[in-house]
């Protein structure tokens, strides 16, 4: 649904549509492969890092610190 009702709006009505479409959702299909690309090694990489204690501390203590802090923002409304 998406190229049906986004896409239109960018191809030209005088010129060959179907060569516009098409390069249109080319370069779509290209640019999220690569987005997604990216994603996979990043959390790739994050999860190698993530193997060691050292970054398994970090991540419990920096939840430890939001989740103390989200109760300090509690008991002070309640006073």
């Amino acid at each position: 649904m998406f190229y049906l009702a986004a896409f239109p709006q960018f191809i030209s009505v005088g010129s060959s549509s179907y060569y516009e479409a098409f390069l249109l959702v080319s370069l779509h299909a290209s640019i999220i492969f690569l987005w997604y690309l990216a994603l996979a090694t990043m959390l790739s990489k994050w999860k190698v890092a993530s193997i060691g204690g050292n970054m398994q501390r970090r991540v419990q203590r920096f939840s430890g610190d939001l989740l103390i802090g989200f109760g300090s923002l509690v008991v002070r409304q309640d006073t």
